[in-house]
């Protein structure tokens, strides 16, 4: 879907940029926002507090 492709391409600009690493935190209940983390080849880390002040879930992938 277009959120996937968005992601992808926001990747590709981090691994152009330099970047070996990118963080993402969604709403623990926004289920269609974790597919996409995981369809671009994000792994879920668990939950944090560190962003918003409220639990997110946190996802990590790793750039080549």
């Amino acid at each position: 879907g277009v959120a996937t492709e968005a992601a992808r391409r926001v990747l590709a600009h981090a691994a152009e940029g330099g970047l070996t690493r990118v963080l993402a935190v969604t709403n623990p209940a926004n289920a269609p926002s974790q597919a996409v983390c995981r369809r671009i080849g994000m792994r879920p880390l668990g939950v944090t507090r560190a962003y918003y002040d409220k639990e997110c879930a946190l996802f990590r992938v790793d750039l080549p």
